[in-house]
């Protein structure tokens, strides 16, 4: 899935120049965002591994199309705000912010996932959930099985 991905960000970093002189910061995002929800929806309805490969590339390429776009309104943004960036030390600062936030987040969301059993397989085997009737059911008495090519009934009284 990645590898599809990052081919599409290659196909996006060749044609880079192209696509932008054909449709401009507007149009990258448009085309991107609708480049990526068909690759969604058609990954979603058709299911099927063989259009996975070419929809995940296309997914890539629009994801790439849309994330460049706005890293660059991003870049362009920063020198318009009272940080103008002439110390690259502040820039540093600032994306590692960003990426700590992320990082940490990632790592409370984790931690209450954990918390809070949110997979139903950890949520019922859980020591507090194991009286539950939904995971003890009474089971029925396996019944022999009779393997011969022709089976009868076992109460028919002309063949005892």
């Amino acid at each position: 899935m990645l590898s599809g991905f990052g081919l599409g960000g290659l196909i996006y970093t060749r044609s880079v120049k192209w696509l932008v002189r054909r449709l401009g910061k507007i149009g990258l995002m448009g085309v991107g965002g609708r480049l990526m929800c068909i690759s969604f929806l058609a990954i979603a309805l058709f299911q099927n591994w063989i259009l996975f490969i070419p929809l995940n590339i296309l997914m890539g390429l629009g994801f790439y199309m849309m994330h460049s776009t706005l890293q660059t309104q991003a870049t362009e943004l920063t020198g318009q705000t009272h940080l103008k960036y002439e110390n690259p030390l502040i820039a540093k600062v600032w994306a590692f912010y960003n990426l700590g936030y992320f990082s940490i987040k990632i790592l409370i969301q984790q931690g209450f996932q954990k918390w809070r059993a949110f997979d139903p397989v950890l949520f019922f085997a859980a020591l507090e959930n194991q009286n539950l009737d939904v995971v003890k059911t009474l089971r029925k008495k396996p019944q022999p099985l009779n393997l011969s090519p022709f089976p009868l009934p076992l109460t028919n009284p002309a063949f005892s």
